[in-house]
């Protein structure tokens, strides 16, 4: 399906998934809520916070109900703010799965690599309102003279077809590893696509590997020097390793790929099948290279570990 017809396609479905008397009773707070009819009803709630907000919020709800929903009528912005708070938020969660379920199942150009849905997991902190409400909720973060409020997001991102897959916002505190998981366990549930995620630096431990070899999860992750440095062996460039956890012994390859900085980035990866290679650079030598460092040149030898 073409992505104009597409676009339509989830429109229409999403429409329907608004219209519907179930979505409305499992996505409201309390089973009185938008049980009578008015102007800001659960529909016309939910596709206002859509609409994404620029201007005053009276302006928009103005504009609003003038130009979507065809009326003179308007309702105040304490109205509003009522109606929203009787919202569970996990209807944008529905919606945004059924969006992401059409675009990745009828998409005639989705871009996959080898076979693979090629996707990324990573972590960031937010900036929140700096409330007792949002401290006791997501944490705070500071020092000895100013806490304040903070949470973390996480997101799996289809990175070659630009398109969140699943996300999360979450305690300040929570370990990314464990954001990551949680993840993973939505898509499986929702019925996982042939993924091959991709995982930064903070990721590589044994026990998230296992985890991830338990759940079939093609994955690679980038290293640091000193990770299982007990069965790595240095300076080869293509390798079978294996890890131990909980008594299960588990298979990798590592690779060692000599990007132009000179700098050698390590990766880990489940992928053992020979076709998968990696690429041919030119011969090592003792040629020196310059990098900027901070104002000055800082002189390498472009030499693999």
């Amino acid at each position: 399906m073409k992505i104009g017809k597409l676009f339509v396609v989830i429109l229409d479905e999403n429409k329907l998934l608004l219209d519907d008397f179930l979505f409305k009773c499992s996505n409201r707070l309390k089973p009185k809520f938008f049980s009578r009819e008015s102007k800001m009803g659960f529909k016309e709630t939910l596709l206002f916070i859509m609409n994404m907000v620029r201007k005053t919020l009276q302006v928009e709800l103005n504009n609003f109900y003038e130009n979507l929903l065809k009326t003179d009528e308007t309702i105040s912005k304490q109205a509003y703010c009522e109606a929203r708070q009787k919202i569970d938020p996990k209807a944008f969660i529905e919606l945004n799965d059924q969006t992401t379920k059409l675009f990745h199942e009828n998409f005639d150009d989705l871009k996959l690599w080898n076979g693979y849905r090629l996707s990324a997991v990573d972590g960031s902190v937010l900036e929140i309102p700096d409330t007792k409400l949002l401290r006791e909720t997501f944490g705070c973060s500071g020092n000895q003279n100013r806490m304040v409020a903070r949470a973390k997001a996480s997101c799996l991102f289809d990175v070659l077809n630009k398109i969140i897959i699943k996300s999360i916002i979450d305690r300040y505190p929570t370990p990314e590893r464990e954001s990551a998981k949680y993840l993973i366990d939505e898509t499986i549930e929702s019925g996982r696509k042939n993924d091959l995620i991709l995982f930064d630096r903070r990721y590589p431990s044994a026990g998230f590997i296992s985890y991830l070899h338990n759940c079939g999860i093609k994955f690679l992750i980038r290293s640091l020097k000193n990770h299982f440095s007990k069965v790595i062996e240095p300076g080869k460039e293509d390798q079978i390793v294996r890890i131990s956890y909980n008594g299960a012994t588990i298979r990798l390859r590592v690779v060692r790929i000599l990007l132009p900085s000179g700098e050698v980035e390590i990766l880990i990866t489940n992928l053992l099948d020979k076709e998968y290679t990696i690429p041919i650079r030119p011969e090592r030598s003792n040629k020196r290279i310059k990098r900027k460092v901070k104002g000055k040149y800082k002189t390498n030898h472009k030499r693999c570990l």
